[in-house]
């Protein structure tokens, strides 16, 4: 089961799955997956970041679903994960680190976690400040390639 952070957003006009409707209980699906960007990172981990809400609220969600279910838990993972360039190579390059951090330390069963290494300028979703998504400076890769490779 995948889910789009950004529908998380408690008391804005993206909150559909606040109410947690949109999460089906642990028992039909192995994963729980979430698409989370962040087109302003600000070196800070998911959980105290600008995206912050959307993070909590799905978190509470998939929780909630799992305890509610009696059946065997199903995992978390970040199936969609994208920081944006407006704060600068270093500031995303801190943030990726800061939640490479954060969910080995709150997830130790962690089930997936991509990044979405996309330029949407081209295609004109988005201003080139924001989103994009790729990150090609040689201190990025190593922090991504040491995150990859972590036993």
């Amino acid at each position: 089961m995948a889910a789009e952070a950004f529908e998380y957003q408690p008391y804005t006009r993206w909150d559909k799955g606040a109410g947690c409707a949109f999460i089906p209980p642990a028992r039909y699906v192995d994963d729980y997956l979430v698409d989370i960007y962040e087109p302003r990172p600000d070196g800070g981990n998911l959980a105290d970041s600008p995206v912050q809400d959307q993070w909590r609220t799905w978190l509470r969600c998939v929780a909630a679903a799992n305890r509610d279910d009696t059946g065997r838990p199903a995992a978390l993972g970040i199936a969609e994960y994208g920081l944006g360039t407006l704060a600068g190579n270093a500031i995303r390059r801190r943030t990726l680190m800061a939640d490479a951090a954060y969910l080995a330390r709150r997830f130790p069963r962690f089930a997936l976690w991509e990044y979405w290494w996309q330029d949407d300028e081209p295609a004109g979703q988005c201003s080139p400040a924001s989103c994009d998504w790729q990150f090609t400076d040689p201190a990025t890769t190593r922090a991504w390639h040491a995150i990859e490779t972590r036993a």
